[in-house]
């Protein structure tokens, strides 16, 4: 038998709280870009590595040794794999943390559908 929590003598409603449980992780998702700086020599060795990266998306790359990275995961832990693996790759000079963003991943969801069904290719809030 599963009793609704009393306070006070007064039974408390479920919630209906946004606030997004950390143990849950299907719930969320991580979005995170990293700026990397690697020796234009290694180009080619460097972007082999990084399409092999699961959950790496290569926004930007340049023949000067410079690339723009986005992670999408639902778990943070990626994203600190992520950087720790980036820096380790031949070739790689430095690795810089440039964004992390977690949100529910209803409310992405709702926020593409909402684009799509404008047409605009913007979304706003």
């Amino acid at each position: 038998m599963n009793a609704e929590p009393e306070v006070r003598g007064a039974r408390l409603k479920p919630a209906e709280s946004k606030r997004i449980k950390v143990h849950d992780v299907d719930a969320v998702r991580h979005i995170a870009s990293f700026a990397l700086r690697f020796t234009p020599e290694k180009h080619n060795t460097v972007v082999g590595d990084l399409a092999r990266i699961a959950s790496c998306e290569i926004a930007h790359c340049d023949n000067d040794g410079h690339a723009i990275l986005v992670f999408e995961t639902p778990d943070s832990v990626v994203i600190s794999e992520a950087h720790s693996a980036l820096s380790r790759l031949d070739g790689v000079l430095n690795v810089n943390l440039v964004y992390h963003h977690m949100e529910s991943s209803e409310e992405l969801d709702a926020a593409i559908t909402q684009e799509e069904e404008s047409g605009s290719g913007y979304y706003t809030a």
